[in-house]
């Protein structure tokens, strides 16, 4: 009797039928019972296939019993052929059954029914026609045996090369357990393991489908080059060699496994020889043992016995093999050469084949032991002092009976029971007594993973570090917070300047630094920490609050993550660190955010034995001040300032971290540097609670501009009267010198104690050791790609960014910069500066001359002083007339139209096509443009760019269209018309587009040849205006995301420096009355939320990590906002007041406005991308 679902197939199979004239059923079978087959028998039409060499051979219909079982659709239907036709071909079992599915749960959809299955059938029967079963690179169908009775048996060596002959000898096994054997190696008769089990290895394949009997396989191997007297021999050696207990197996090999096109590996069948056959081996093995005890006398009497023995002993073989059926073994394939692991390619694939170390086996540390072991490790030493208790069952993975033993212990005892084959040791001692009290226990592993959580052993492991080299080794460090929410994991390599303590701090100061990092910043450094949860108050250690379920998730992105950052193995990348979150915890903060760190630079001073470690960016910031005192003051004045970061006495380590310049009240003469104190314990208050407590005041430091980095008389002087006078009062404070010899910078640090001047002041006299060390320098190769964008605002914007260059300059990131994206006033400077190759001081030079010009009276003359004047005369007369006329036009049918019924209204759609007849082709922006080529451009292209490795974009708006218009060296236009022809654009006419102000400037009409993709060319009118009235920020070309398809111009850059010179939030005392008044003020509010969405835009791609970092340098900054305030800023309120036009401008406001454009850029990049 058909249940619904089958009454369902045959249905289907029938609307199929009579839709199609290839399908004719034949025949439909049923039972009576309720829970049997239904048999259906087709006819299909196959004459349309098309056959190959080694196809299937295929009739013009085929007919086909197909088996539809009582919990179809949840297990597909059977078929076979009404024929043996197929027997032997791939993908046919027992001679007739097609194997349609390799993979049923996923290639079979029980929702599609017999029409699924009726599709799958055609294309395998076309498949099988061309003889594409087994398709290049997939998978191969392998032999088949039919039996799921026998011991399983699990192959876990290579096979050995099977070369032009069959490959004869042993197979090494391992008893598991009474129903499993493990096969863990290969042998010939000198290498038998205590259980041997029969190898035979075929050079050819046998057939797809292994014979049933005994007799039927020997046969099959006797064909393929194995005699029968070989296998018997096999046998006799393996059941002579085992103990008279053990099954006897044989394992047969056939180069049947693979994918198609590739070399084939070995497919491996074993079977369970039964007790007949152990029988005769072993009556063989008694002839053996006659041989053993007879005499010499005697050897030739047993040796004439040998053949008849034999003999007898080959005919009882012989007959047994006829009658005896095989008991095949469950192969479950584990070898290497086979088996793709299911994690291949995942990061934890790194930790296949290490040997690695574990210090803690508690909540995080037990369940990452287990990732560890299952990822393929070849050794774990676990390391833990502590016991477990029943509390802890809870959410660490041990059982009830293990309460009270060492949790290493324990621990070890479950990962054996996962993986055999990796060798785990333990230590119950304290990880502070060993390894870290005596570093030369240390093993030599890979990989060592801290999951103590204990500060102590951070501490303890930073200062071996910097003594030990045993200890040095890949550490990584892993932590969650007390919430079991959010996870830290920090990672040192051994070429790495500290330990893990040394990255946690510094993924400390990246929190301080960036808002979006504040819950990881609260959970892992909190400024008050929170009460601690003790499970068993009194009697128990702190700990966090959490599941196993929280555990497990936390532990698993710990170990993917560091598998992950080691596998990438970034040479310039000496430190790891990630903060991450359970997603379903999280819902502000990223749920992943990593870092990457290079080393520090170290020095060494043997006098006190600290060790001082400068940050790259404090090196950068030190660069920085040096630049701007020799521009300022001379190259061989010295000069110098604060140095900021932390002083560990315990570590004997001082990091540097941040570097101010002298304060105000400092002494800068060729002969000495006397550092001031003005501002700076106000400097040091905003640092210190900025980074939480982990930066501070520690020393100063000044050059020798042309002398040794070693401290003079004067140097000592001045450093006892800061000891002194100290904004943080000390005992020990950093003197850091930067020096010159013959051909390089070189370095000297001096931890100083003030008992050490109260002796000088005694005594006249200091002696201590020094040592010397080179300076470092950055690698080209390591340098992010920086895009830098200076916005409009006419002569205050190149003043404004004039200083920003400045500082960028000073610091060495303007000649790193890959992409200048200007705007208006920012495109005058930008241009200036890429499209000449001068040093920077002749550049500023250039700018303080241009500005002090002005262009305004380059303008008027010549607009009136010329034939221009004429020219914009005729213009007007033939192009502005007319175009009046139009508007007028225009405003007449517009009224007219009005008055007619909705339905009847044309005129709406002739006033829209009446537009200007003839394009404004002279205008006083011409004369801009003029003015521009005069003095500063010439006739340079736009793609004569002189600066080696800088691209420009040069932005203007296109009024026709409103789309951005990009002026660039690798090509000019716009999305909607494409790129201008041959890039034939000049500087000058660039920059005047891109800085013809609406309201005082006409826009640039003028005709262009473009292409658009490969299209030919076409001219198409082009009316250009000021680049920010789309967007003033010049930013737009660098966001990320942005489709080549729809923008012209497209970057990506790892880093964006933004320099705004806007003025910031309106002032409330201008009172919008009049139209005039109120049109100007609505237009700008209109045009700042605009740019306020940018602005938001840019600082999401930051948050969201699709930027590296972003800096926005900003003259209208609220000064009371800035992260650090400098002693001598100059205000907001000291330059806003300066309009946008190109007038002559003062000395005053030139130095007032890039002066602030300078401070603000340094003081930003120093906080936000110290990086750079």
């Amino acid at each position: 009797m058909m249940n619904s679902e089958q009454k369902l197939a045959i249905d289907q199979i029938q609307r199929v039928a009579k839709q199609s004239d290839a399908l004719e059923v034949i025949n439909v079978i049923s039972s009576e019972k309720s829970d049997s087959f239904v048999i259906v028998d087709l006819s299909l039409y196959c004459g349309d296939l098309v056959g190959a060499d080694g196809g299937f051979p295929i009739k013009e219909r085929e007919r086909v019993r197909v088996l539809i079982g009582p919990d179809y659709p949840y297990a597909p239907p059977s078929v076979a052929s009404s024929h043996t036709r197929f027997a032997g071909y791939p993908h046919v079992n027992w001679k007739r059954w097609l194997c349609l599915y390799l993979a049923p749960q996923t290639e079979w959809s029980p929702r599609n029914g017999m029409f699924g299955f009726l599709e799958r059938l055609e294309l395998w029967l076309r498949r099988a026609a061309l003889g594409e079963l087994d398709e290049t690179g997939g998978p191969i169908h392998p032999p088949v045996t039919y039996s799921s009775k026998g011991p399983l048996l699990i192959p876990r060596s290579d096979t050995p090369n099977v070369d032009g002959e069959p490959w004869l000898g042993f197979a090494n096994l391992k008893q598991i357990s009474p129903d499993r054997i493990d096969l863990v190696g290969w042998a010939r008769d000198e290498e038998l393991a205590e259980t041997a089990g029969v190898a035979i290895l075929l050079d050819a394949p046998m057939p797809l489908e292994f014979p049933s009997k005994l007799n039927e396989l020997i046969e099959c191997i006797a064909d393929r080059g194995v005699s029968v007297e070989s296998v018997f021999e096999l046998l006799r050696k393996a059941a002579e060699s085992n103990s008279s207990d053990t099954p006897l197996f044989v394992v047969v090999g056939t180069p049947m496994r693979g994918t198609k096109g590739k070399e084939l590996k070995q497919h491996l069948t074993g079977w369970r020889v039964d007790t007949l056959l152990n029988k005769i081996a072993s009556l063989d093995g008694d002839l053996l043992q006659d041989r053993r005890v007879a005499n010499a006398n005697d050897l030739s009497d047993w040796s004439a016995s040998i053949d008849e023995h034999r003999g007898r002993l080959m005919e009882l073989f012989a007959d047994w093999s006829k009658e005896a059926d095989i008991t095949w073994c469950r192969v479950r394939e584990d070898r290497p050469e086979i088996v793709t692991r299911r994690d291949n390619g995942k990061p934890v694939s790194w930790f296949s084949g290490r040997n690695l170390e574990l210090w803690g086996c508690g909540a995080l540390g037990g369940y990452i032991a287990e990732w560890l072991v299952r990822a393929g490790a070849a050794k774990i030493i676990l390391r833990d002092e502590g016991v477990v208790t029943p509390g802890l069952l809870v959410r660490q993975p041990f059982h009830d009976e293990d309460i009270g033993t060492f949790k290493a212990e324990a621990l070890a005892a479950r990962l054996r029971k996962i993986s055999p084959s990796c060798q785990i040791e333990t230590s119950t001692k304290d990880v502070i007594e060993c390894p870290l009290g005596n570093p030369g226990e240390c093993t030599d592993c890979d990989l060592i993973i801290d999951a103590t959580a204990s500060n102590i052993v951070l501490s303890k492991l930073e200062s071996v570090w910097r003594s030990s080299a045993g200890i040095r080794k890949r550490i990584a460090s892993v932590a969650i917070d007390r919430e079991a929410e959010r996870l830290l994991v920090g990672i040192a390599k051994p070429e790495h300047s500290g330990g893990p303590l040394d990255i946690l701090r510094k993924m400390k100061l990246k929190a301080c630094k960036d808002g979006t990092l504040k819950r990881y910043l609260d959970a892992f450094f909190p400024e008050n920490p929170p009460v601690p949860f003790q499970p068993e108050p009194g009697c128990s250690d702190a700990t966090f609050i959490g599941s196993a379920a929280d555990a497990a998730s936390l532990s698993s992105l710990a170990v993917n993550f560091i598998g992950r950052a080691l596998s990438e193995d970034l040479c310039e990348s000496t430190g790891f660190g990630a903060y991450m979150s359970d997603a379903c915890a999280e819902t502000i903060a990223p749920p992943f955010v990593k870092f990457e760190f290079s080393p520090d630079h170290c020095v060494q001073d043997p006098e006190s034995g600290f060790e001082t470690r400068i940050a790259a960016s404090a090196w950068r910031s030190i660069k920085s001040w040096k630049a701007d005192s020799a521009r300022r003051r001379g190259a061989d004045v010295e000069t110098g300032g604060l140095l900021f970061g932390e002083l560990d006495e315990l570590l004997k380590v001082v990091w540097v971290t941040e570097v101010s310049g002298a304060p105000s009240d400092s002494i800068h003469s060729a002969e000495e540097f006397v550092c001031g104190i003005n501002g700076t314990t106000q400097l040091n208050d905003s640092i210190t609670d900025q980074s939480r407590r982990s930066v501070q005041f520690v020393g100063s430091w000044h050059t020798h501009p042309v002398s040794p980095a070693i401290p003079s008389g004067k140097d000592l002087a001045a450093m006892d009267r800061l000891l002194v006078q100290s904004p943080v009062p000390s005992e020990r404070q950093l003197l850091l010198i930067i020096g010159h010899a013959s051909t390089s910078m070189e370095t000297g640090a001096f931890i100083f104690q003030r008992k050490e001047f109260e002796s000088l002041r005694r005594s006249g006299q200091l002696s201590r050791q020094i040592a010397i060390s080179e300076s470092p320098s950055l690698r080209p190769d390591l340098l992010p790609s920086i895009g830098l964008s200076l916005s409009g605002g006419g002569s205050r914007a190149m003043a404004f960014h004039l200083g920003c260059l400045r500082a960028l300059n000073d610091r060495g990131v303007l000649d790193r910069v890959q992409v200048l994206s200007t705007v208006s006033g920012g495109s005058v400077i930008g241009a200036m500066f890429a499209f000449s190759n001068t040093p920077f001081e002749e550049f500023e030079l250039d700018v303080r001359a241009a500005l002090r010009r002005g262009f305004a009276k380059g303008l008027v003359r010549r607009t009136l002083l010329s034939l221009r004047l004429f020219q914009i005369l005729g213009t007007w007369i033939f192009s502005g007339v007319p175009a009046n006329m139009t508007f007028a036009t225009r405003f007449i049918l517009g009224r007219a139209n009005s008055l007619v019924p909705k339905d009847s209204r044309a005129g709406g759609t002739v006033a829209q096509s009446l537009q200007p007849p003839f394009r404004r082709w002279v205008n006083r922006t011409n004369a801009l443009e003029q003015t521009f080529a005069d003095l500063l451009f010439g006739e340079t292209k736009v793609a004569q760019v002189a600066r080696d490795g800088l691209d420009v974009v040069i932005n203007a708006t296109e009024l026709r269209t409103g789309t951005a218009f990009r002026f660039g060296n690798r090509e000019s236009g716009c999305w909607r018309f494409g790129t201008i022809e041959n890039n034939d654009v000049s500087v000058a006419r660039a920059v005047a587009a891109s800085a013809a102000y609406p309201a005082l400037l006409p826009a640039i009409d003028t005709v262009l040849q473009y292409s658009h993709g490969s299209s030919d060319g076409e001219s198409k009118r082009t009316i250009l205006t000021d680049g920010g009235v789309y967007e003033n920020l010049g930013i737009s070309c660098m966001i990320p995301g942005r489709d080549k398809a729809f923008s012209t111009n497209v970057f990506s850059p790892d880093y964006i420096v933004c320099c705004d010179a806007g003025p910031g939030q309106f002032s409330d005392t201008v009172m919008p009355y009049g139209w005039g008044t109120r049109m100007m003020r609505s237009i700008e509010t209109t045009f700042r939320q605009v740019q306020h969405g940018l602005q938001k835009q840019i600082h999401m791609c930051r948050e969201n990590r699709e930027l590296k970092g972003f800096v926005y340098s900003y003259l209208g900054q609220q000064d009371a906002r800035l992260p650090i305030r400098p002693p001598e800023l100059v205000t907001r309120d000291q330059v806003t007041h300066y309009p946008t036009d190109f007038f002559a401008m003062s000395n005053t406001d030139i130095e007032l406005l890039s002066q602030r454009g300078e401070q603000l850029t340094r003081l930003l990049i120093d906080h936000y991308c110290p990086e750079l």
